[in-house]
């Protein structure tokens, strides 16, 4: 069971949830008239305490700060799904994915798992909508979006109304990490429950950029995209920390190890957890609150439908053009007639997942396939990873596999780190060998997931398929510029057939390497 806020004050001396008057100010909006105000039929038996949790959100942080925490708000197509189930008073499943911001790092000793900004909103959606909604959330620091797009069925239950995901701080500001940011939004929205998806963005003074840029600059981009609610906390933060940089300790964490207790610059405290958890459900009952408004004005944008037309309409395009000079020679005949009866971004058209992805040319020939994969982790719910060290003296090309100074070659090891903990296939010993079975299907792609840092005197491996050690691939567990603690995803092999094979794995420059998980799509 969640405990109530009030229990988790405690944790942080003289904590509150909020400036008074609002961290921006606390600028108000102009009094709505009382007519508009007015709850329409139906919607005057919605159950819950929502309108007073979103009056005290407003008046704790301030309206403007959750205005500009709305990096992208969009349709809200899916979430109105999500927020209709609540105001007919049925309970709600909300899965959550993340990195170490998501595990509670940095958080006092002692705080339980619900601290969290994920527990937070959970607590405050309960107030708001009484139920016996569920929750799973998984955290685990160093983990972006490369982990998650082959991994992240692992982590979730079958069925969810929502999925909110945060990577931001982890993800790296880079064109290909968007493109696996981009997979992983397709295969979450491409799920048989058709989940709501929110992209929630905390912010680090210190970015992996060299900038105040992190993931999340690329990451709202693909958003838009989709139509997926974009929420920042950079947004109305990082303005005040500009400003006034005494706040800077109210939001973050502190080294607790450390005992001068140094504030932690990437990693939320009670109060920026508190914040992120209040910004997803304010969003929420912002746009029931638009909801409410519509049907006051007789608006329903369910009972929409297209326009009846004998010529092509723009669903017919595929059919028709496959190249830009094709494009070019199109006549468009009724067509602007058709977009003005249309209504474009309303419930009719925002389900439908673009078959051509943000990331890539745009190709009227061709569709792309959802990016499902297989992840096989120690730690994993669905798949566990197995494997075995090749005995030694037993010949692999040039080298021999060989044993640490322990006696063992690749062991199951892990570091315990905020409420999870990280589990490794690692090896401290120079030319160790680890070979994994693996089942091959789908298009045939192989990889893994292992760590990078700068600080931990991480060494090299190489990595091949079967016996075509020819090909393999090295992968380089130190990073020579960027002095953080990642999860990074890299291929192994294309194109492998169908079945099961067997992938090995070599140290071949320093004595401590650490592989996270193996995939295969």
């Amino acid at each position: 069971m969640l405990p109530s806020l009030a229990e988790v004050v405690p944790f942080v001396n003289s904590y509150d949830y909020g400036y008074s008057g609002g961290v921006g100010g606390g600028v108000r909006y102009a009094p709505v008239p009382a007519a508009c105000n007015e709850v329409p039929g139906a919607w005057k038996e919605v159950p819950g305490a929502w309108k007073e949790v979103q009056g005290r959100l407003d008046d704790q942080f301030g309206i403007r700060f959750f205005k500009k925490s709305v990096g992208y708000g969009g349709t809200n197509t899916r979430l109105r799904k999500v927020i209709r189930k609540l105001t007919r008073g049925e309970p709600v499943s909300v899965g959550m994915l993340g990195g170490s911001i998501t595990g509670g790092s940095n958080m006092p000793p002692g705080s339980p798992p619900e601290s969290t900004w994920y527990g937070q909103f959970m607590q405050l959606l309960k107030e708001a909508f009484p139920g016996d909604h569920e929750y799973k959330a998984t955290g685990i620091g160093g983990f972006g979006s490369d982990h998650f797009a082959w991994c992240a069925s692992e982590y979730l239950l079958d069925r969810h109304d929502l999925i909110v995901i945060e990577h931001a701080v982890n993800d790296l500001y880079d064109r290909e990490v968007q493109a696996v940011f981009e997979a992983e939004l397709r295969s979450l929205l491409s799920r048989p429950d058709r989940p709501a998806v929110v992209v929630i963005e905390f912010t680090d003074l210190f970015p992996h950029s060299g900038t105040l840029q992190n993931g999340g600059s690329s990451q709202i981009d693909v958003a838009r995209f989709y139509d997926v609610p974009f929420l920042s906390l950079r947004n109305p933060l990082m303005p005040e920390f500009i400003a006034h940089p005494d706040r800077i300790a109210d939001f973050f964490g502190r080294d607790w190890n450390d005992h001068e207790g140094i504030v932690n610059t990437r990693h939320p405290s009670h109060r920026g957890h508190f914040a992120m958890g209040s910004v997803i459900l304010h969003h929420m009952l912002v746009e029931l609150d638009t909801m409410i408004r519509e049907s006051a004005l007789e608006f329903d944008p369910e009972e929409l439908s297209p326009p009846e037309h004998d010529d092509v309409t723009l669903s017919d395009w595929s059919a028709l053009v496959t190249t830009m000079e094709e494009l070019a020679e199109w006549k468009v005949t009724d067509h602007t007639e058709y977009l003005e009866e249309t209504q474009w971004g309303s419930e009719l058209y925002a389900e439908d997942i673009p078959r051509i992805s943000l990331t890539s040319r745009f190709d009227l020939s061709r569709s792309e396939s959802v990016f499902l994969g297989r992840c096989d982790a120690l730690n994993g719910t669905r798949t566990k990873l197995t494997f075995e060290t090749i005995d030694p003296g037993k010949k692999f090309g040039d080298d021999l596999s060989v044993l640490d100074e322990a006696g063992e070659g690749w062991v199951e090891w892990y570091s315990t780190q905020s409420f999870l903990s990280k589990f490794y296939v690692r090896t401290t010993a120079h030319l160790a060998i680890v070979k994994f079975d693996i089942d091959v299907w789908g298009r045939g792609d192989v990889a893994i997931t292992y760590l990078r840092s700068k600080r931990f005197g991480l060494g090299n491996a190489r990595c091949w398929i079967d016996d075509d050690e020819a090909h393999a691939v090295e992968f380089q567990g130190a990073w020579e510029e960027l002095d953080i603690n990642v999860g990074q995803q890299k291929l192994v092999a294309s194109k492998v057939s169908e079945g099961r094979h067997q992938l090995y794995c070599q140290t071949v420059w320093g004595n401590d390497f650490r592989i996270i998980d193996v995939e295969t799509m």
